[in-house]
């Protein structure tokens, strides 16, 4: 199975604020821990003292430079260009700073005689604290983008270091402080002092920092503990457009207990083109929604009972309420007695994203100053209502407007109607049960098919996992339903239509809205969230498409804030544009 249910672009600007935010500050801060290596500088013979009573020098002077330390070492950002083919060249630079090291100096002492005697008097072995002031380092780090054995990475490349300004301050004790010698020996001291600065290996800290942050992406898929997305590289493999932003596709599959999702025409979603404005531009396929349905339908979560608790009107399931209707032989046989009913998902929800008529008050609202009033006033009785085709769209016009208002203004009407909706189709199945003597018996068997719109699309978080997330709204008109079976001599069929909409179908939606809750988890790496109420969310046929920008976040609780945000800012502006005669079941739990 060739599959590409994901796609991303990440910006230029993007990669900026990830570099300059997180890497660069991670860098620093193992930059800051490196040392600078050991080193051995070889003085030879050094010259104490010469009168006519004789000589003095130290022979063989060794100075060991070791414990290397960096103080006043906060290298900042400078620049990120990228180049070909994913490499990228970060520079940073560091001013002002010391490297401090203990100086250890060991020789032997040696005294000459006027008759041309040598002897060796003593050896000394000396320690003192030793820096070296630097003006200014520049780091240059050189690494590619990649994906690689199933990895997301950064992988190292090289890293170059030049230094300038160098002021080293020999201890005023040391042997090599003689001020004959001292000259000389400074710019030996200096040369190898700086020699250990410029190769410090910086490898080794990046290489350990960046690893650990790739690595997290396929675990922003984990959604529960049985159901989760994966984020291997799909067909359009990771690309750079332009050498200016990056691009990747990912498979977005679901698995369910290991086990993936294998539903029909598996995508191969195009590359979404890098955002002018924003950090991230996401493409998230139907299949993806269908996969997390099934995730979900598989976990057994699409399942609910309905008992006169928890449905709006309790009279609506006691055999009491059927006296003197078609369902008169329910009510002859179980006179006065409670019902619960059971419901089930056959299948799996499907999900399509296509152009639907979708009358919203914020689409409908669009409109007043397009339509006469009186037309406008008229059109509101069709507030909140959906349409999969023209023929039905139009004949509710007529029947709102009248056939000459219809005709007339149709077209302007289309013009925010016709949009590209997620419309969800569900085959459910009902077992009504009468309680009798607190045991159920089931009296009548019958199967439903619903449809719902995908509304109020948001980014948010779902435990641990930042997802696209979403709401279901009913389409009552389209509801159908098929009679099965019944034990009970006179049941042999009806139309359960009103009985799902308004009594069952709310108890049924609270646990469909928790797939909504859940949502199709988009690939990151963590510490990046959304900033939630920033993002924009529009339909496309086949897939949704989000722009987004992130934060860093380090703590747990500002993560949890941040998901808060909408409801925050207020609470009923995400579901405002979306609140119907159609909707009102969500004011009761449906969906």
């Amino acid at each position: 199975m060739s599959l590409q249910g994901i796609t991303v672009a990440i910006s230029p600007s993007g990669i900026q604020y990830f570099t300059n935010v997180l890497l660069v500050n991670e860098i620093v801060a193992a930059l800051q821990k490196v040392r600078p290596a050991s080193k051995t500088i070889y003085a030879g013979d050094i010259t104490i003292s010469v009168g006519k009573g004789g000589s003095t020098w130290a022979g063989n002077v060794v100075i060991a430079l070791s414990s290397g330390s960096m103080s006043s070492f906060t290298p900042t950002f400078q620049s990120l260009t990228q180049g070909d083919n994913g490499q990228f060249t970060l520079t940073l630079l560091a001013t002002n700073f010391q490297a401090t090291f203990n100086w250890n100096e060991q020789y032997d002492n040696y005294e000459s005689h006027p008759n041309g005697g040598t002897r060796m008097t003593g050896h000394s072995n000396d320690n003192y604290p030793y820096s070296v002031g630097f003006s200014q380092m520049t780091i240059t780090v050189v690494f590619r983008f990649v994906f690689s054995n199933n990895d997301w990475a950064f992988n190292f490349i090289s890293a170059a270091v030049h230094t300038t300004g160098v002021s080293p301050n020999i201890p005023s004790n040391s042997i090599v402080g003689l001020e004959e010698y001292a000259g000389c020996f400074s710019s030996q001291v200096s040369a190898a002092t700086k020699q250990a600065v410029d190769t410090i290996d910086f490898s080794a800290p990046i290489t350990a920092l960046i690893k650990p942050l790739f690595a997290s992406i396929p675990a922003s898929g984990h959604l529960t503990p049985d159901i989760a997305f994966q984020f291997p590289v799909g067909p359009s493999g990771l690309t750079f457009p332009g050498n200016s932003g990056i691009a990747a596709g990912v498979t977005g599959d679901v698995t369910y207990k290991g086990t993936a999702y294998a539903g029909a025409n598996p995508p191969q979603l195009a590359l979404p083109p890098v955002p002018a404005n924003n950090h991230l531009n996401y493409y998230a396929s139907d299949y993806t929604f269908n996969a997390l349905m099934w995730a979900f339908c598989r976990e057994g979560n699409l399942v609910a009972t309905a008992t006169p608790g928890n449905i709006p009107d309790p009279a609506a399931l006691n055999t009491g309420n059927y006296n003197n209707t078609p369902l008169q032989a329910l009510y002859t046989a179980y006179p006065n007695m409670p019902m619960t009913a059971n419901i089930k998902a056959l299948v799996a929800p499907k999900v399509q994203f296509k152009q639907v008529y979708d009358l919203t008050a914020a689409n409908i609202g669009k409109l007043q100053n397009q339509l006469p009033p009186a037309v406008y006033a008229q059109l509101q009785v069709l507030k909140g209502s959906v349409f999969m085709d023209e023929p039905s769209f139009f004949a509710q016009l007529i029947n709102a407007l009248g056939r000459a208002n219809a005709g007339q203004y149709k077209t302007v009407i289309e013009s925010v109607a016709l949009v590209v909706g997620a419309v969800v189709t569900h085959s459910d199945h009902v077992v009504l049960n009468v309680i009798d003597a607190g045991v159920p018996i089931p009296v009548i068997t019958f199967d439903v098919s619903q449809t719902d719109v995908l509304q109020a699309f948001v980014l948010g978080i779902s435990g641990t996992t930042q997802t696209l997330q979403f709401a279901f709204q009913i389409v009552t008109p389209l509801t159908t339903t098929t009679f099965v079976s019944s034990p009970i001599p006179g049941v042999n069929g009806g139309d359960f239509t009103m009985i799902w909409n308004w009594v069952l179908q709310p108890v049924y939606g609270t646990e469909v809205a928790k797939i909504g809750q859940a949502g199709v988890a988009l690939p990151r790496i963590h510490g990046f969230d959304f900033l939630f109420n920033n993002a924009t969310i529009t339909m496309a046929p086949g897939y949704a498409n989000v722009l987004s920008d992130v934060q860093h976040v380090t703590d747990s609780g500002v993560r949890y804030l941040m998901s808060k945000q909408l409801l925050e800012i207020d609470p009923n502006a995400a579901w405002e544009p979306f609140r119907s005669d159609l909707f009102k079941t969500k004011a009761a739990g449906g969906d």
